[in-house]
């Protein structure tokens, strides 16, 4: 990976964990492309047990932004539609997903959040009381 995506990926990851109350042992950043608009999402906590579900603080999705355009300047890097970005033990994971990953693009969208949350939280219970934390 170019250096100056990493960078930006650390700067991200960076980002999130400032976004989210200290000590949390997973982080999660949900992100949607769709018509060149990028939307994210912050999810944390505990695997199996609990987490909160909050918004991205403004500079943190305009970074996500940013990266989701980065990206695409790279030859035989296309444009993904969500990625999942995972914060565990100090060090990140990230799928992105492609449009054409996807059977039936209406229907399969909307379930791709779910999954990624379960993937990343198991049976945990999601509290979205308070997204503007």
């Amino acid at each position: 990976m170019r250096a100056d995506l990493e960078q930006l990926l650390q700067d991200i990851g960076a980002l999130a964990m400032e976004a989210v109350p200290e000590g949390e042992p997973k982080v999660l950043i949900w992100a949607e492309a769709e018509g060149g608009t990028v939307s994210a999402d912050l999810i944390s906590g505990t695997p199996d047990e609990e987490a909160r579900f909050q918004l991205c603080p403004p500079l943190l999705e305009q970074l996500v932004g940013v990266f989701w355009e980065d990206w695409q300047g790279v030859p035989g890097n296309r444009e993904w539609i969500a990625m999942a970005y995972a914060i565990q033990d100090g060090s990140y994971t990230i799928d992105l997903t492609y449009e054409d990953d996807l059977e039936d693009a209406e229907e399969e969208i909307d379930e791709l959040r779910p999954k990624a949350i379960t993937k990343h939280f198991g049976g945990a219970l999601i509290d979205y009381s308070n997204p503007g934390v």
